[in-house]
């Protein structure tokens, strides 16, 4: 891709830009510290060399097939903003399911203590306690995606009412929760390499690898809640589109009751399981 001129104002910029227009819009207000209003209020501005540069260089890494996401170090879920590279997950519209379930279920109840066990960037838990009055820990087996999620608390302004455990699923937890929420890794690996290239290229494999049958984590996730549930408690869990009826039978073995939720498109995307 050749550098544009170093005199070049916002609006050539993103005219001349040969990458989808969108992008090229999110990566100038990343850049620009704009939001769109702003960025499109301001198109006969002049930009700086360097920003030039920078733009390019994103520009390379988008038509490299990197997710926009991690070339702005930027993710939208639930209203809020987040910090995300390729250490973890890029929060999907799906994963918003599982949070407006949780949310509601926390503010019906006097569910006051979350677990978020595979939290990732930390979207869920964070959301959680964004639009509740509960407090809440976030489990993962990556110190990485554990350093970002605690950034994003502090980010969304609910670091004080957070904390994160480095942990292989429950192997370190020691106190019990109203409510477990996870989305964790459902994909089978074997599916991992027909995925598109944006997501088998960058986002973690260890974070979306299932096991053979994509069914790993919900078989950990049923035998060991209900010893980190208090009375009455409920685990709520994202899952694959077709995965629904096979969780439910796990969850049903392990003596839960159990709902499943729908996303938008119809398809099954939220297992509740609750203790009797």
């Amino acid at each position: 891709m050749p550098p544009f001129f170093n005199m070049i104002t916002i609006g050539q910029l993103l005219g001349q830009a040969t990458i989808n227009k969108k992008d090229a819009r999110y990566i100038l207000m990343s850049i620009l510290d704009m939001d769109q209003t702003q960025l499109l209020t301001n198109l006969q501005m002049v930009l700086e060399p360097e920003y030039v540069k920078t733009f390019n260089k994103m520009a390379v890494c988008i038509s490299n097939k990197m997710p926009l996401e991690y070339v702005i170090n930027t993710a939208f879920f639930m209203g809020l903003t987040f910090y995300v590279n390729e250490n973890v997950l890029i929060p999907r519209n799906d994963t918003e399911i599982l949070a407006e379930a949780a949310i509601k279920h926390i503010n019906t109840t006097n569910a006051l203590t979350v677990l978020d066990m595979c939290t990732g960037s930390g979207c869920v838990l964070v959301s959680l306690l964004h639009y509740t009055e509960a407090v809440g820990v976030g489990v993962d087996i990556s110190p990485s995606a554990l350093d970002i999620a605690k950034k994003n608390a502090v980010k969304n302004n609910v670091g004080h009412k957070a904390s994160f455990i480095l942990s292989d699923m429950f192997s370190d937890i020691k106190q019990k929760f109203d409510l477990i929420v996870s989305n964790p890794p459902y994909i089978p690996t074997a599916h991992i390499p027909t995925l598109e290239h944006s997501v088998k290229a960058h986002e973690p494999h260890m974070a979306l690898d299932g096991g053979a049958d994509g069914l790993r984590f919900y078989h950990t996730l049923a035998k060991e809640a209900a010893n980190f549930l208090e009375p009455n408690g409920t685990v709520f869990m994202e899952i694959g589109y077709d995965q629904g009826e096979a969780v439910k039978e796990i969850c049903l073995k392990a003596g839960y009751d159990v709902t499943i939720k729908k996303d938008y498109g119809g398809h099954d995307r939220v297992v509740i399981a609750q203790m009797p």
